[in-house]
């Protein structure tokens, strides 16, 4: 289907299998409204960042890295998303240029909060937090509070986590992602909700000015417009 380029089975590409349970870090984040201390979330000493990465799985804990670097990227696309097909994760595939857009946003402003309307009718609030590493992590806003009020919200339990593999952005500027999902907390169905309104709200420059004004002036952001912009349930 390919011509030129090695093929390799599913099989061949693919790792056994295993859990990855993701967990995130005790770092400075902060909340949609800003802590009074204002310190950058995005900005971590070099010994925090260490310990950050040897958290978080990398690209080869699931696929063979050497295998996929001799794929072309139509194939390498095909793969990611044909073996995530069976799991109860999402997973998708961004181009170099989306990405790096995304990531700068994404550390310029940290923190949002994003809608999900619900099957069984109403709306519930998850703040997203972008990390170190290219996590981004989905949480409910209920349970962020909780933990807030133990000055712990950093470590409140995550209904998503979204690890962004940017492995092969040089030789095939392809990022691949994969969202572990909390059952407990929310369907397949609706972590793909999530992410598709981040990227709305991140990659489109009608909305960025929302996110902008979340971060910086969140004394005056008007959460219902939050709801008059968010995506149907279907």
């Amino acid at each position: 289907c390919f011509p030129g380029s090695k093929m390799f089975r599913l099989s061949q590409l693919v790792r056994p299998t295993r859990a990855l349970q993701v967990q995130v870090p005790k770092t400075p984040m902060v909340l949609a409204r800003r802590c009074a201390t204002g310190s950058n979330p995005s900005v971590h000493n070099s010994a925090e960042l260490e310990n950050i990465a040897k958290i978080y799985p990398k690209l080869d804990d699931i696929c063979n890295e050497e295998l996929l670097r001799d794929t072309p990227p139509e194939a390498i696309k095909e793969i990611w998303e044909k073996y995530h097909q069976a799991k109860y994760c999402i997973s998708g595939v961004i181009t170099k240029d989306i990405y790096m857009k995304l990531r700068k946003r994404l550390t310029a402003y940290p923190t949002f909060l994003l809608p999900l309307p619900k099957d069984e009718g109403g709306t519930e609030f998850f703040v997203l937090q972008y990390h170190p590493y290219d996590l981004v992590s989905y949480t409910r806003l209920a349970e962020f509070h909780l933990y807030q009020s133990q000055d712990d919200p950093v470590n409140a339990p995550k209904a998503l986590q979204c690890m962004h593999y940017i492995e092969l952005i040089r030789d095939k500027e392809l990022v691949l992602m994969r969202g572990e999902i909390d059952p407990l907390a929310i369907t397949a169905h609706e972590a793909q909700l999530l992410v598709n309104q981040m990227q709305l709200y991140y990659l489109n420059d009608n909305r960025m000015h929302l996110v902008k004004q979340f971060n910086d002036d969140p004394s005056n952001f008007d959460y219902n417009q939050l709801l008059e912009l968010q995506l149907p349930s279907f």
